[in-house]
């Protein structure tokens, strides 16, 4: 009897080892029919396309230990606004990729958290945008700046007791991001604020000694340089309203020069020169991950290098004014014919803006001070009139 129990359950064992072999067997075979059909698709895709699909997935983990509603958000948005930010800047919207890469992490949460409806989560501070960055920083504040004086493309300025703490503030900042090269005007306040800033970051930024690139000055205003701002009010009150107005690109001195349409010429020749550069230092292969360069310069230059990476004119100057030590990133990839979007980085981060988006804002804004001028040109009627 025990021998017949043994046999019995060899027998079983047996069955059982042939049952799951059958099956390994047939999971192989299914397994390896579905893999010849994928690896034919997979050889067919673009690698490159690969690449940046998997840089763009939004990291899910770790969650975000709260969780708020989107009339939370658009709050918490809206109180995070500077408010003192420099005139024209626009007020900072999430561009589709971050609201779609908010809504898949939403969706994330949502799982996470049992499947409940109506929890939403912050996007990340700062998406996996890829291509080529363009850092451009004013410098710090200086004499000048304080005291009033018209500085323009002299070279007699120089940094304060204020611009020297600003642009150690900005070393701290910068010594935190990924920077390649470094551009810098040859005016010396620009350099000082290079300087400054990479002395409290303790390195050099970007892989060699800083170029130079005399286009890269501030706007060319000649016969007002060096004067007291009142002074210019008093010799030119005409040419100064001129100055202040809303046409800026028929600015024009006693002298006969247009200063912002020269500026512009100069930034689109600055943007022709450095996208070059960085096109032949790339090579024939796309970029496929981040670069970084950083541009030293000046309030009314960074200002035509931001609009006219953005394809817009002369009369978008003073909608883009940058703070002492302001610094806004761009990103344009060498071939393309304009930037593909841009955000304001330091001393206040906002959201990525597109071209299309940043347009749109300056349609609205210019529609709104027509409203507002035409609002006080129109008489405004008596309470007691009949």
């Amino acid at each position: 009897a025990a021998q017949n129990k043994s046999a019995q359950r060899r027998v079983k064992r047996t069955q059982r080892t042939q049952v799951f072999t059958g099956m390994r067997t047939l999971v192989l075979s299914c397994a390896l029919l579905l893999c010849i059909p994928l690896a034919d698709c997979w050889s067919s895709v673009d690698p490159r396309t690969t690449h940046a699909f998997l840089h763009r997935v939004p990291p899910l983990l770790p969650l975000p230990s709260r969780y708020h509603t989107s009339a939370q958000l658009r709050r918490q948005r809206q109180e995070t606004l500077p408010e003192n930010r420099p005139c024209g800047m626009p007020v900072p919207t999430r561009d589709r990729f971050e609201r779609r890469v908010s809504r898949t992490c939403c969706a994330a949460v949502a799982a996470a958290d049992g499947g409940k409806e109506g929890v939403m989560s912050e996007a990340p501070e700062d998406n996996e945008v890829l291509g080529h960055r363009w850092l451009l920083l004013r410098h710090g504040q200086t004499n000048y700046n304080a005291e009033g004086i018209v500085q323009g493309s002299s070279d007699t300025s120089r940094l304060s007791a204020e611009g020297v703490e600003q642009a150690r503030q900005l070393g701290t900042f910068l010594a935190t991001l990924q920077i390649d090269q470094v551009y810098v005007s040859p005016l010396a306040r620009a350099q000082q604020t290079l300087q400054q800033a990479e002395k409290v970051a303790g390195q050099q930024f970007g892989a060699g000694k800083a170029q130079v690139i005399k286009d890269l000055r501030e706007v060319d205003l000649h016969e007002w340089e060096g004067l007291y701002k009142e002074q210019i009010k008093q010799l030119w009150p005409d040419i100064y309203s001129q100055w202040r107005g809303d046409r800026p690109r028929d600015f024009r001195l006693e002298s006969g020069k247009y200063p912002i349409r020269e500026l512009w010429s100069r930034a689109v020749g600055v943007w022709q020169q450095i996208l070059e550069a960085a096109a032949a230092e790339q090579g024939p292969q796309p970029l496929l991950g981040k670069k970084s360069s950083l541009l030293t310069g000046h309030n009314g230059i960074n200002q035509a290098l931001l609009a006219s990476a953005l394809g817009l004119s002369e009369e978008s100057f003073r909608k883009f004014e940058f703070p002492n030590c302001g610094v806004a990133e761009v990103v344009w990839n060498p071939g393309e014919e304009r930037a593909r979007m841009w955000r304001w980085l330091y001393p206040t981060r906002t959201a990525w803006k597109t071209v299309d988006e940043t347009r749109a804002e300056l349609m609205h804004a210019s529609n709104m001070d027509c409203d507002t001028k035409m609002e006080a040109s129109s008489p405004v009627p008596s309470p007691c009139a009949n």
